[in-house]
């Protein structure tokens, strides 16, 4: 089974910086969960305004956004903020 590349827009990694540890470990497993596992659903599921299927998962005390690109094996994290509970 061939592996997904997962990519962060640029600000995700100063967002990163701010996390306590124990939360940004629980993170880096859920990224690296979807290296292998791409289509795990997120908790919502949003559409953006130009029709793109955007997950969203909670992990801890935060949502993220990711959606995947099929034909390139990337799957590209577009935000990561407090989940709202």
């Amino acid at each position: 089974m061939e592996r997904y590349t997962v990519l962060f827009e640029p600000d995700m990694v100063e967002a990163m910086a701010g996390i306590p540890r124990a939360e940004r470990h629980r993170l880096r497993a859920f990224f690296a969960g979807l290296t292998i596992d791409p289509h795990d659903k997120g908790d919502y599921e949003e559409t953006t305004p130009g029709g793109r299927k955007l997950q969203v998962k909670i992990v801890g005390s935060r949502a993220i956004g990711y959606y995947v690109e099929e034909a390139a094996k990337l799957v590209w994290v577009n935000s990561l903020g407090p989940a709202d509970r």
